[in-house]
């Protein structure tokens, strides 16, 4: 097997071991498997178990998540709010055109 996917499966597994209490276990493994890099994840993960830090590393996920949500939703209001404003790093601007009463001929 490859030990990149051993270190992954020992990391899920030990999650689960820890019996954590809903949704805890979810989200530590949810971190480990939807990580843009699931084995640095799970080493990292794996790091703050084998210290006993599982009630710690729960408590940094959730505020990471409620921290995305909220940026999220201030971005979508702002958007909302603000036809004209823009989101940074945007893929494709928006171009708006003037009305025809104020177009320069």
């Amino acid at each position: 097997m490859d030990p990149n996917r051993e270190q992954v499966d020992r990391t899920l597994s030990l999650i689960a071991a820890l019996d954590l209490p809903h949704p805890s276990g979810t989200l530590l493994e949810s971190f480990v498997t939807e990580a843009l890099h699931p084995v640095a994840a799970a080493r990292y993960v794996m790091d703050r178990l084998s210290t006993g830090d599982a009630r710690s590393l729960v408590l940094d996920w959730i505020y990471i998540v409620e921290s995305g949500k909220a940026r999220r939703s201030s971005a979508a209001e702002l958007e909302f709010d603000n036809p004209g404003w823009q989101r940074p790093h945007t893929a494709a601007p928006r171009h708006h055109q003037l009305p025809k009463s104020s177009a320069r001929s």
